[in-house]
């Protein structure tokens, strides 16, 4: 029999006691947090959703009023309720053969609108305390009416759409007798797209350029843009491929036509990819890098032009259902929203509209193969009559959060962090002294960090922590407290550490 020396037991014993020791610890992710950059001092307020607080067409879900301020929701982009409430196609028409009927009406006729559903959705935005984000333009489909056609077909339907879109603002832009409800107009989605618009591009560009034209001389205090450019487009923008907003805005530049907005859309799960886009929109814009030989470069035609990105998500292309659910209604979707929203938090992108506030149909606990109307279970909340929190709304309340309590942006090299090790930070201060750092884990393993501080000699020990967390179990209401252990990010997971000087 082998002999076993005292110390060789003692080091078993250890082993057993404590695991930990039979493999060294993994190496922590410094995270340098440096001070402000004046060029980019201020937290964004990235709080837009799109839909609600009204629940899609025959949803069993309730209003989502109390949801949206729950969790911070600052403004609502109209958009694919699946009935026309809000667009011109439900608002006006002569009720011809074809649905929508925009020939042989008269825009100026009062007789040829219908406000019901849209009032209704208006009065909701503005009693709930939410600003509206007003978009002109069509639904993918109506659940009620199909579509005959999309968008308008000839100069008269063209004519006759702008002016129903002049009444349009006119009417809930001094709602309620109030001086201005919104700020922002929004002209179409999903440009190209023959979800939205069935004739050619260049047709659709000058249609486009003619609206603006003539909402922006009724009402020159509002900021106008749009066209919402597919996220094909935006990833073709990326890699310097041949892409049709380079068209679109030479178009506007012979034409003299310069917009407040460009908006622009992205569904994907890589979150530096955000960061790419908005670098590449803003090259485009001022005709630098990749994109300083279009006809603008050195003119500053585009200058202050702001970018928006009117509609973005996760997405669930070529998935199975089990991992359409996990990016859809698990932590993981939450993780992956979170650093997207991190990653135009440090770059130019002015609002954000996250695609989209509630289901159309779901449950928890559905079963993942079971189909969704429109596969709709992108929400924030699930389509059951509880409108059941998901993940993703715990999120974004942390989100809210920073933008209201830690206003300041510190400094943080996004683009060593996040390609690097999976974790997705932002760092903001108060002017109270308090330090709030919100990460995300978009990875299947735990990740160990240390924060660096270069604006500070302060080390953790002396702050007070609190942490909030958001994952599978966790809502992130309620604090954990920190026991001096190194800090571990979950496997995907939302961490808000809050940091407070003792």
């Amino acid at each position: 029999m082998r002999k076993i020396s005292l110390l060789a037991v003692a080091v078993l014993l250890a082993i057993a006691v404590n695991p930990v020791w039979s493999q060294p610890p993994p190496t922590p992710v410094i995270v340098t947090i440096g001070d402000v950059d004046e060029a980019d001092p201020t937290v964004k307020p990235l709080l837009g959703v799109i839909s609600g607080p009204i629940p899609p067409f025959r949803s069993p879900a309730p209003d989502l009023t109390a949801r949206f301020q729950d969790i911070g929701v600052v403004s609502v982009r109209n958009n694919d309720y699946f009935d026309d409430r809000m667009d011109i196609e439900g608002i006006f028409n002569c009720g011809g053969p074809t649905y929508p009927s925009w020939e042989g009406c008269d825009p100026a006729d009062e007789a040829n609108y219908n406000w019901g559903p849209s009032d209704e959705l208006f009065e909701s935005w503005i009693a709930g305390g939410f600003e509206p984000f007003l978009r002109l333009g069509g639904e993918v489909q109506n659940a009620v009416r199909h579509h005959d056609f999309k968008g308008p077909q000839n100069p008269v339907q063209e004519a006759n759409w702008i002016q129903a879109a002049i009444r349009v603002v006119d009417r809930y832009l001094h709602w309620g007798g109030r001086d201005r409800t919104f700020t922002y107009l929004d002209i179409w989605t999903e440009f190209p797209s023959d979800h939205f618009w069935d004739r050619s591009n260049y047709d659709f560009i000058r249609f486009w350029a003619r609206a603006f034209q003539a909402l922006k001389g009724a009402y020159p205090e509002l900021r106008i843009g749009g066209p919402g450019f597919i996220a094909g487009q935006t990833v073709r923008l990326v890699a310097g491929e041949r892409n049709v907003v380079r068209g679109f805005l030479q178009y506007l530049y012979e034409n003299n036509i310069r917009p407040d907005w460009l908006g622009w859309h992205l569904f994907y799960n890589d979150p530096l990819t955000w960061y790419r886009a908005a670098r590449a929109y803003r090259a485009l814009l001022n005709g630098e890098g990749i994109y300083s030989d279009v006809p603008w470069a050195g003119t500053g035609f585009f200058d202050g032009v702001e970018m928006i990105v009117d509609a973005y998500g996760v997405s669930s292309m070529n998935m199975t259902p089990q991992q359409r659910d996990r990016i859809y209604d698990q932590a993981l979707g939450a993780a992956v929203r979170t650093g997207s929203w991190i990653a135009m938090q440090y770059s130019d992108v002015e609002r954000a509209y996250l695609y989209r506030a509630g289901d159309a149909y779901s449950s928890p606990g559905q079963n993942p193969d079971v189909g969704i109307m429109g596969e709709q279970q992108s929400g924030l909340f699930y389509g059951d009559p509880q409108a059941s929190y998901k993940p993703a709304a715990h999120a974004f309340r942390l989100w809210a959060r920073v933008v209201n309590e830690f206003p300041i942006l510190l400094s943080v090299p996004v683009a060593e962090i996040g390609p690097e090790s999976g974790l997705w930070v932002l760092a903001a201060r108060n002017d109270q002294g308090q330090v709030a750092v919100l990460l995300s884990n978009i990875t299947s393993d735990d990740i160990t960090w240390v924060p660096d501080f270069t604006f500070t000699t302060a080390t953790l020990d002396n702050y007070m922590i609190e942490i909030y967390q958001v994952d599978n179990e966790l809502d992130g209401r309620t604090a954990q407290s920190w026991n001096g252990s190194p800090l571990i990010a979950p496997a995907e997971s939302v961490q808000l550490v809050i940091m407070t000087p003792r």
